[in-house]
């Protein structure tokens, strides 16, 4: 699920927990597992954020999830991770 909010709330949130950690945005893209452009991409309303992200960092500032609730959120499937499965090894894929 992502964030689908009107412009400029996903920075607000950011800058929120910025200061609350007192971080800076490259500390802040290692805590979410990000590069640093894509933190400012999340902040200039170019990509839409992952829950996941309030979600952790509600847990290292020990906020109330609760106060993110009126969050809209929108499921993109084309943004999810995809799930590769490999394929069992046996004699015929043994060239591979």
């Amino acid at each position: 699920m992502f964030l689908d909010l009107p412009r400029g709330e996903q920075k607000k949130i950011l800058i929120k927990f910025k200061r609350l950690l007192n971080i800076t945005w490259v500390e802040m893209a290692k805590i979410l597992g990000v590069n640093k452009s894509m933190v400012f991409f999340y902040c200039n309303d170019r990509s839409k954020m992952p829950f996941k992200h309030i979600e952790k960092l509600c847990a290292l500032t020990n906020s109330n999830i609760q106060q993110f609730c009126f969050l809209n959120m929108k499921d993109m499937p084309q943004c999810s991770e995809k799930i590769i499965t490999l394929p069992n090894h046996n004699d015929e894929f043994a060239e591979f």
